[in-house]
């Protein structure tokens, strides 16, 4: 008999009516026809079994978009790193338009630097780091479209030369190879 009620309590949520959004999300309402409209926080009466709702966090978030190495117009090879803030504005719009976001914006960012970088002299790089996050960040934003999610701020964590493995240790004697 125990187990009947234990198995009762565990499925009580998929029968009960009403859902909750936390402040900070949003949800996502998945009707019986396909369609996905938006829930702001508090409660949402659904139809059990029939309607669904997926609870996102809608706040800020951080992606961390990797090193990237690159070479510039100039032939500088230098390695970058960019770190990606946005928040979501329309957690329906991005569920139905992005199947994996996360990794869809960190390659935009990638691409988008890369293309800067390589029009661009290590000299003009190193007078205007900002200038190159905004350009990341406005195409970002471009890309993804107003209304979805928000773009908030791209950082360039990391812009440097990196020094080759074959001349690390030769000013101490030691041979390569």
């Amino acid at each position: 008999m125990g187990d009947f009620f234990q198995l009762l309590l565990d499925n009580l949520r998929d029968f009960w009516p009403i859902r909750i959004i936390n402040a900070g999300h949003q949800g996502v309402l998945w009707k019986h026809d396909g369609t996905a409209t938006l829930v702001e926080p508090g409660w949402k009466w659904v139809w059990p079994k029939i309607w669904t709702v997926d609870e996102v966090a809608a706040q800020y978030q951080n992606i961390d978009c990797g090193v990237q190495n690159l070479t510039t117009k100039d032939g500088v090879q230098i390695s970058i790193s960019l770190n990606v803030a946005y928040s979501i504005v329309d957690a329906a719009a991005l569920y139905t338009g992005y199947q994996h976001f996360d990794t869809t914006v960190v390659n935009d960012a990638r691409g988008h630097a890369a293309e800067i970088i390589v029009q661009s002299t290590w000299d003009e790089l190193l007078d205007d780091p900002i200038g190159v996050q905004h350009e990341i960040e406005q195409a970002l934003q471009e890309d993804v479209g107003e209304g979805v999610v928000d773009i908030q701020k791209v950082t360039l964590d990391q812009l440097a030369r990196p020094t080759p493995i074959s001349l690390i240790g030769l000013d101490k004697g030691l041979s390569v190879g």
